[in-house]
């Protein structure tokens, strides 16, 4: 979204952003969702991942190039509209995979330290932002630079994890759990034939 009063429409919120904008990035982040819900079983997770992170730091590394030769801001927005699709697909596949990488007994505890990563990352990203455009008014080129490099450490680590499509969550059971809830169905057979 655009900060400040927008020529065409009156900016609205705490931050002036103009709600034609917005309305843009919200459009945007649903599709990179519905794309990601769509190929995440097509393609898996991992391999999704990894193009979507390699499509936004293509994007990204676009925007800053684009706005260093003072391209058309039809270029920038349409490379800026790629990089924000890539990057919302490439988080939403990390969330579809995130819980099948766990092994049930501490699933819950794996996610939610995900969260809180995830959250506390993102405010010191912006915190970042905030101190560099107090700084010298840099922040939109500073941001181009570590969000490509950001989405190329993203585009690694996701090709080192395992791939989990197809893989029920029973399965990423720690050793041993697997048995002792098979025994328990048995039993529970068991007693339904003898009873």
């Amino acid at each position: 979204a655009h900060a400040g009063p927008t020529p065409g429409g009156a900016a609205v919120g705490i931050f002036d952003y103009h709600l034609g904008n917005v309305t843009t990035g919200l459009a945007l982040d649903a599709a990179a969702v519905l794309v990601t819900l769509h190929l995440v079983d097509v393609l898996g997770r991992r391999l999704c991942q990894v193009l979507f992170f390699l499509a936004a730091a293509a994007a990204l590394a676009g925007c800053a190039a684009a706005a260093d030769s003072d391209a058309p801001i039809l270029v920038l927005g349409l490379l800026y509209g790629i990089a924000r699709v890539a990057q919302g697909a490439a988080a939403t596949a990390a969330w579809v995979a995130l819980p099948e990488l766990w092994p049930t007994e501490v699933r819950g505890r794996g996610c939610a330290a995900a969260q809180v990563f995830s959250r506390a990352g993102s405010t010191a990203f912006i915190a970042a932002i905030a101190q560099d455009a107090s700084v010298d008014g840099r922040e939109e080129e500073r941001t181009r630079y570590v969000s490509c490099a950001l989405a190329c450490v993203g585009c690694v680590i996701a090709a080192t994890l395992p791939e989990t499509e197809g893989v029920r969550l029973e399965r990423a059971a720690a050793a041993g759990e697997e048995e002792e809830a098979a025994a328990r169905v048995r039993a529970r057979l068991v007693r339904l034939r003898q009873g």
